[in-house]
């Protein structure tokens, strides 16, 4: 299924870019907000975690939109915090990660006005493991030292944009994204699997260029 989306949303981003002559870069947006960080886990028996939590974490970046009339394609740098919590024998395990993104994204303008703007969209991106650590009751450990989980995680989401034009130049936005992982990020995997999976909230100023 992970597959199916990546090759549909590659297929989509390649043909609106083959009509580049229509678009243009109208903004860039200063985007960051809280991330809602878990993870999904499946042991060997295929069996999922239940007891895995939420940890709330932030996120951070710039974007830039390339624009025609109803369509948009958004390249993005990201810094982005990852992990989740769990409890073993009355001691709590808790993992915080912190990538650093590339994303990719394409948007559909569902409304757009002079002072308002609805996008829905979905978008691919690959992030890079900068650091982390794992906090075993009090027992801290450094994940990127003990490389127990790779450098390299590729992911895809979805997104729902509101925009609001405050001026001529100025704009403010908030986004909704629900995010997972596409690989194993696990190094010592034991048959077992573990992915990102996340909910995002991110305010946006955007800077108008046309």
């Amino acid at each position: 299924m992970f597959k199916q989306l990546i090759f549909g949303l590659l297929f989509l981003l390649t043909a609106q870019t083959s009509k580049a002559q229509d678009f243009s870069l109208r903004s860039l947006d200063l985007i960051g907000g809280k991330q809602f960080s878990n993870f999904l886990f499946k042991n060997s028996a295929d069996k999922k975690d239940q007891s895995l939590e939420y940890q709330m974490y932030n996120s951070f970046g710039l974007n830039a939109s390339f624009t025609s009339d109803k369509h948009s394609i958004r390249p993005e740098l990201l810094l982005r915090q990852a992990g989740a919590k769990k409890t073993l024998e009355n001691t709590a395990v808790t993992w915080k990660m912190n990538y650093f993104n590339f994303n990719i994204g394409y948007g559909y303008h569902l409304f757009k006005n002079e002072r308002f703007e609805i996008q829905p969209g979905a978008a691919i991106g690959v992030g890079y493991l900068l650091n982390g650590e794992q906090l075993i009751g009090d027992t801290r450990l450094s994940i990127t030292e003990e490389e127990s989980m790779n450098r390299f995680e590729f992911s895809t989401y979805g997104f729902s944009n509101f925009r609001a034009h405050l001026s001529e130049s100025i704009s403010l936005s908030l986004e909704y994204r629900f995010g997972i992982g596409i690989n194993q990020i696990e190094n010592e995997s034991n048959d077992q699997q573990t992915r990102n999976v996340y909910h995002g909230a991110l305010l946006g100023i955007g800077i108008a260029l046309d």
